[in-house]
């Protein structure tokens, strides 16, 4: 139970390898943070670092052909090692 699921976001459950590249399938394709649109798994990375615990963003998902906003409350990222 991450964080991400407790409020509704949905990860993929099927790997796919295509030339040796690794692919997750299914689950939530997140599409704008905060209303603003994503272009890059990059960006949404740097958008939520520069976020803070405590903050509550909005997550844009298409999901089943649906467009959906799930708010998500950010909590403190805890390394794992």
């Amino acid at each position: 139970g991450s964080p991400a699921a407790s409020a509704g976001l949905r990860a993929g459950s099927r790997i796919v390898v295509v030339m040796d590249t690794p692919y997750v399938l299914g689950g939530d394709i997140i599409t704008a943070l905060n209303g603003q649109e994503l272009s890059s798994s990059s960006q949404l990375a740097h958008l939520l670092l520069a976020a803070r615990p405590g903050q509550t963003a909005r997550f844009t998902v298409y999901r089943s052909g649906q467009k959906l906003d799930i708010p998500l409350r950010l909590q403190e990222m805890k390394m794992q090692f």
